[in-house]
């Protein structure tokens, strides 16, 4: 039997601007993950909490991103002329607990998953890059693609300063994840920081809140860019100087006026509590991901969490370990 497990991650900052071709975000990878497990079988099955996955037998709507990858990874095995092995995968998780949803996952980590366990179950040793570019090829057949930035800690495991490649790269021939990608760059990034989370009991889409967002892109390009430029020349900052927590407080002001921009919820009343509450207790604190639920975060050295979490708890807040 083969194991590989893949962790979730967690937005320091490069919310919305990420999407944009050339910007960049900061992630940390979180130690909830996702664990899955693959070994011969005389019959091809992958079986989720979600359901079971067999191939020509399954078109549940919520298994589509095993399905998708498990179809590129075949699709791959055949481009690099290696014989399909029928296999059992299980795929477990502790990015979600007791149905609780904290953000941490996302569909992108299910597809490295999958597609990980297949290539070492089939001995075909690939690098992390392609591995990533792999993911994002996977999604770009769904048409439903991230910034890349959940797929990159996905499969580096650590934390990174991430910059979204030129989408002009992917195309629907899979030997374009064996070239070059303009303007991508994925790094390893040490956060001298004590980093605490806390969840608002009330998960969000992801998705909802960047369609939304690219509807103003649409409608108003120029300063769409001129936003996105803004938010790039924060989290520059930071990642050349981590040190500075002021680039969070500066991240945090950038998202609220996006906000206040996009009519779009996305600093919450109780988010606001949550960082409030952490501001108060000497961290420099925001929310992390999209937003309008979800995580917030607080960052700080050398200080004690406990009366922070008092006053969390106190907004139905729940601290979580990452």
């Amino acid at each position: 039997m083969i194991e590989v497990k893949h962790p979730g991650k967690l937005y320091v900052m490069g919310e919305y601007s990420v999407m944009q071709p050339g910007n960049s975000a900061v992630l940390i990878a979180v130690k909830q993950k996702m664990i899955t497990r693959i070994e011969a079988s005389p019959e091809t099955r992958i079986e989720t909490q979600y359901g079971t996955f067999r191939p020509q037998h399954s078109d549940e709507k919520s298994l589509r991103y095993v399905k998708q990858a498990y179809e590129v990874c075949e699709a791959y095995l055949r481009f690099k002329q290696v014989s399909f092995k029928p296999f059992k995968m299980k795929i477990t998780s502790t990015l979600d607990v007791e149905g609780k949803k904290y953000g941490f996952g996302s569909s992108g980590v299910v597809i490295v998953s999958v597609l990980d366990a297949m290539l070492h179950y089939h001995a075909l040793n690939v690098d992390a890059l392609t591995l990533f570019k792999l993911s994002v090829y996977t999604q770009y057949l769904m048409h439903e693609m991230s910034s890349g930035g959940d797929i990159a800690v996905a499969v580096y495991g650590q934390s990174l300063a991430y910059t979204r490649y030129d989408t002009a790269c992917v195309t629907a021939d899979i030997r374009c994840v064996e070239m070059e990608w303009n303007q991508l760059m994925i790094q390893p990034l040490k956060l001298d920081v004590d980093i605490f989370v806390g969840w608002t009991q009330s998960p969000y889409k992801t998705p909802d809140a960047l369609n939304h967002a690219k509807r103003f892109e649409t409608l108003y390009p120029d300063a769409y860019v001129k936003r996105c430029d803004e938010a790039q020349e924060i989290v520059m900052g930071f990642i050349s100087n981590p040190q500075n927590l002021k680039y969070i407080d500066m991240y945090r002001d950038w998202m609220r006026s996006f906000q206040k921009w996009t009519h779009q919820a996305i600093e919450t009343e109780q988010l606001t509590h949550l960082i409030q509450s952490a501001q108060d207790c000497g961290f420099v604190a925001k929310v992390s991901g999209a937003g309008g639920g979800d995580c917030g975060i607080a960052l700080g050295r050398d200080l004690d969490p406990t009366p922070l979490y008092r006053e969390w708890e106190k907004h139905g807040i729940i601290p979580v370990e990452i």
